[in-house]
């Protein structure tokens, strides 16, 4: 549900035809300046409004005919994206750990298969004359597989003591699991730039900092990855900033809430890259060793799953529920070992995406390196409306709610 101010505002637009000043808006709605330009933003980016300059120099907003209804359509599909988003990460979370199970379960089902076989292949001793039969020559390297306690642990559990010091105690600083290793064999460690967003507003906030509080809408280009002043919205209104005009009818956005710093905080303001970059998809950060154990797993799992179909096969049982439980083994095991092939053709095509959106980015910043005539002009004025930073210190402290009234500063 809206907030009762933001549906005033709303009402008001609608009431002056959808397009508004501030003052105008001001007046019908009788809320200060600041919350009706703050609020102005806000509507404006949800409902893909416009930022105008007229005639005169002033600066309008213009909005659609029938902003209000997607104003809530954009509303509900956010909250719904939003809840929709939650679940599948639940649901993925379960997929990962069934595949992570469903490994150990595989290759524990091929050996319980395979010791009634061998069992029976010693009983049968007289087999062994048949030499021409496919079949026997299989189960004789069957037979001669010594699948015992000790070998199962140590193929299941390989690379357990990764983790520990030389004197045998835990290493904190890691830790290998099997589970959570087939895990990231099978998808990686998830999306690199998941804080891309919290990266994207840092790097704007230094860059409004750097620029004295002033800016155009090319100077936050490289971050918000378009050039048009209709991509400042989402700026304006996290931080809380206003729109002024040039003499020249060019926009520049002023920051005037983030002018007061402290002492402390005027130090680095250059913002710590020139433009916003992706990571590129890796196929895991996990060790090779690490890497190198789940491969062994899985490919002793498909290595026992096609034995198992041949030995089954020749047996003539493959019309029987043991061939279909071999048949799903094997399908299995083919996709335990297809999953991270297909996952690194995947990433490369992530990879050139992510290339070609910073070099995008990296082109807006060189604009800025390199100005056309009409871009410096806008940079130059965009200048005249700088401010200083308004610095505090301890000694600057009038009042501390910490201290008592009657000890504060006249």
């Amino acid at each position: 549900m809206l907030e009762i101010e933001k549906k005033s505002v709303i009402a008001a637009i609608h009431q002056l035809n959808d397009k508004a000043t501030v003052a105008d808006v001001v007046t019908r709605t009788g809320f200060s300046q600041d919350v009706v330009q703050r609020l102005l933003n806000q509507v404006a980016a949800d409902t893909q409004g416009q930022i105008c300059v007229s005639g005169t120099g002033d600066i309008f907003y213009q909005f659609a005919a029938n902003f209000e209804s997607r104003y809530e359509s954009d509303s509900l599909s956010s909250a719904i994206n939003a809840f929709s988003a939650k679940v599948l990460e639940a649901l993925f979370l379960l997929f990962r750990v069934s595949f992570g199970l469903a490994l150990i379960l595989s290759l524990t089902v091929i050996v319980l298969i395979f010791v009634p076989f061998a069992t029976y292949f010693r009983m049968m001793g007289g087999w062994s004359s048949r030499k021409d039969d496919k079949t026997v020559i299989k189960l004789e390297f069957v037979n001669k597989l010594h699948f015992d306690r000790d070998t199962l642990k140590t193929l299941v559990f390989w690379n357990t003591n990764q983790g520990k010091n030389v004197d045998g105690k835990a290493d904190q600083n890691q830790t290998p699991n099997l589970l959570l290793n087939c895990f990231a064999f099978l998808f990686g460690e998830g999306d690199p730039n998941w804080q891309i967003d919290e990266k994207r507003w840092q790097l704007i906030a230094q860059t409004i900092r750097h620029n004295n509080f002033a800016l155009t809408a090319e100077q936050l280009a490289p971050f918000t990855e378009k050039s048009g002043d209709d991509s400042v919205l989402p700026v304006l209104v996290r931080f809380n900033g206003k729109p002024e005009v040039t003499e020249a009818g060019d926009i520049v956005y002023v920051f005037d809430s983030l002018q007061s710093l402290s002492l402390s905080e005027t130090e680095a303001t250059e913002p710590t890259e020139p433009f916003l970059q992706e990571s590129h998809w890796i196929f895991s950060s996990l060790p090779p060793e690490q890497l190198t154990s789940v491969l062994l797993i899985a490919g002793a799992n498909i290595f026992g799953a096609a034995l198992l179909y041949q030995v089954v096969t020749g047996l003539g049982l493959m019309q029987m529920e043991l061939g279909q439980l071999v048949k799903v083994l094997l399908a299995y095991a083919a996709f335990f070992m297809w999953c991270p092939m297909l996952r690194v053709g995947l990433n490369i095509c992530r990879n050139q995406v992510i290339d070609a959106r910073n070099e995008e980015r990296q082109q807006l910043a060189r604009n800025l390196e390199t100005p056309n005539a009409a871009l410096s002009s806008k940079l130059q004025a965009a200048r005249h409306f700088q401010i200083a930073p308004r610095l505090f210190n301890r000694a600057d402290i009038i009042y501390d709610s910490n201290r008592e009234m009657l000890n504060q500063s006249d």
